[in-house]
């Protein structure tokens, strides 16, 4: 009988060996995810809103200039000649407020010369103005005057007012008032004094609109204005040529036409911007102007007019818009790779890398572009002459520049530790 096999030795095997754990996630990489998504959150509110402001200058510098525009062709189309005169040549008193007022656009005129065109009108306003009733508005007689000044006299005192309208010449003088037809015809010359017309009128806002105005200013901003800024608003609103409210009947109309009020107040001192239905004016914590511009009649700087429009530069006004954009997507991108990095993915630590480097050159280049914006919107006098731009501006751009470039440049030095290069160099 056969034996059994003896069974085989068993063969030896080598014992598993069991990886190295991983480092645990150091606490730096739950900062920078946490902080990221923080950040993100933020930049894509700031940069929407500062987008949405461009966009809205833009448009305003569009609108302004596309009224002037209009403006030259409503002067071309008043300087046509004009229908057959109406079979009256008296101007019945409430279009002959409508030319007072519309001249005193251009020119302040003095209380005995007021009395001598309301007189000249009412004898022989047709003649001059061909329109009426609610065709005949203070812009259109605004818009009919190419040129106003004043004469020289013979005796070395006040000369004559004039203004060159469509129909011809209007001289306004203490003792009588005169027009010159531009076709040759005999002129017409009066006295108030001997045609009893004695009109007592108010070019422009009356004292009672302006205080309604201010009291509403200072109701909009929330709490009382500094006394130089008062002061400013009373003397300029008062003014008949002022061009920032039209002469209106009554306190609501003249109120209802301011649309918006800006009151900033911080160390350096309080700014105030009104912007109304025909301009924007705005006054340091002195009541200096800063800016100033009316849609119908021209800036404002130290007093006297000048261009009608805002003139944006576009080159920077695009730069804005590019970088504000491009910050956008960086805010969205910076959102997802924070949810990453605290998910721990692999190549969270690269991306955030991709976003420092993008991010500060945009950052850098949106701020110097956002200051030629800044300069160039508050540019008076049509582009021949730049405003006194407002430190606020030049401080928030650097403040921007800042902010946009700290953290990423905070992100470049904590991805480049120690801690931080190991654990990527270990889970990738």
């Amino acid at each position: 009988m056969s034996s059994l096999p003896q069974p085989l030795p068993p063969v030896p095997v080598q014992s598993i060996a069991y990886s190295t754990p991983v480092n645990q996630r150091p606490g730096l990489i739950t900062a920078i995810g946490v902080i990221s998504i923080v950040v993100g959150s933020f930049s894509l509110l700031f940069n929407g809103i500062a987008g949405l402001q461009a966009v809205g200058m833009v448009m305003i510098s569009g609108m302004t200039q596309a009224a002037a525009t209009a403006r030259q062709a409503a002067s071309v189309a008043a300087a046509a000649p004009a229908p057959a005169p109406l079979d009256t040549l008296s101007m019945p008193s409430e279009d002959r407020q409508t030319v007072l007022r519309g001249l005193a656009m251009h020119r302040a005129i003095t209380k005995p010369r007021r009395d001598q065109l309301d007189a000249l009108l009412a004898t022989s306003g047709r003649q001059i103005f061909r329109l009426s009733g609610s065709d005949l508005t203070v812009s259109v007689v605004q818009q009919n005057v190419t040129d106003s000044g004043q004469l020289p006299d013979a005796k070395g005192g006040e000369g004559p007012d004039f203004f060159i309208v469509g129909e011809g010449r209007i001289e306004l003088a203490d003792d009588h008032a005169k027009f010159v037809p531009e076709d040759g015809r005999h002129s017409v010359r009066v006295n108030a004094s001997e045609t009893g017309e004695q009109q007592n009128w108010q070019a422009g806002l009356t004292p009672a609109q302006v205080k309604a105005i201010i009291d509403k200013v200072q109701s909009q901003a929330g709490q009382s204005l500094p006394q130089a800024q008062k002061s400013k608003l009373d003397a300029m609103l008062s003014s008949p040529a002022q061009g920032f409210f039209d002469p209106v009947a009554t306190i609501p109309e003249a109120t209802g036409q301011l649309t918006h009020v800006s009151f900033i107040s911080n160390k350096a001192g309080a700014s105030l911007t009104i912007m109304t239905n025909q301009g924007m004016l705005a006054l340091d914590n002195t009541g200096a102007i800063v800016n100033s511009s009316t849609w119908g009649g021209g800036a404002i700087g130290g007093g006297g007019f000048a261009g009608p429009t805002f003139n944006i530069n576009m080159t920077a006004a695009v730069i804005v818009l590019v970088c504000a954009a491009l910050s956008l997507g960086l805010a969205i991108y910076l959102l997802v790779i924070g949810i990453l990095m605290l998910r721990q993915h692999p190549r969270a630590g690269r991306m955030h890398k991709i976003y420092a480097w993008l991010k500060i050159p945009i950052a850098i280049v949106g701020g110097i572009a956002w200051i030629f914006f800044w300069t160039s919107f508050a540019t008076l006098g049509g582009g021949t002459a730049p405003a006194a731009t407002s430190p606020g501006v030049m401080i928030g751009s650097v403040i921007a520049v800042v902010v946009g470039c700290l953290y990423p440049v905070a992100l470049l030095i904590a991805l480049h530790t120690r801690r931080v290069r190991d654990y990527y160099a270990a889970v990738m």
